[in-house]
């Protein structure tokens, strides 16, 4: 049976993980994106210190998209629509096929009442097969 981790467990083992100095490179930036998303849907929300955190992976591995789609999490969270929609273009521009990133670029059209390109990123997401298990797409829904 896998162990079930608490939100405050995560963010601790992240915390932990990236003071202990002993990861770098693309590690270190995920571990910063994993951080970012513990902050994002934390009680209560953090998330100047999530976006703080997506600065820091871009900074180290401006490459990887999973970064660019937190940060668009986080400016969808904080009500800056446009800036979210710039960001998962941005992940999209490093992974054409990374279908959150679509689907939470719909959110943010639908946000701005734009129904029509709602829709169709959504479908774009299905069609690339967003997996229903997405932790990341679970949280957004609560």
């Amino acid at each position: 049976m896998a162990e079930v981790w608490s939100d405050e467990s995560r963010l601790a083992a992240c915390e932990t993980a990236i003071a202990g100095r002993q990861w770098s490179g693309a590690e270190l930036a995920r571990l910063h994106v994993s951080r970012a998303e513990q902050y994002t849907f934390s009680r209560p929300r953090a998330l100047d210190k999530a976006l703080d955190d997506c600065n820091a992976a871009i900074a180290i591995d401006p490459k990887l998209a999973a970064a660019y789609r937190c940060r668009g999490v986080v400016y969808y969270e904080r009500k800056e629509f446009d800036r979210a929609i710039s960001e998962q273009y941005q992940a999209l521009a490093i992974n054409p096929r990374f279908a959150g990133a679509y689907l939470d670029r719909g959110r943010a059209f639908a946000a701005k009442h734009d129904q029509a390109r709602a829709q169709d990123f959504r479908v774009s997401s299905l069609v690339l097969g967003i997996v229903k298990s997405d932790p990341f797409q679970m949280r957004m829904s609560r």
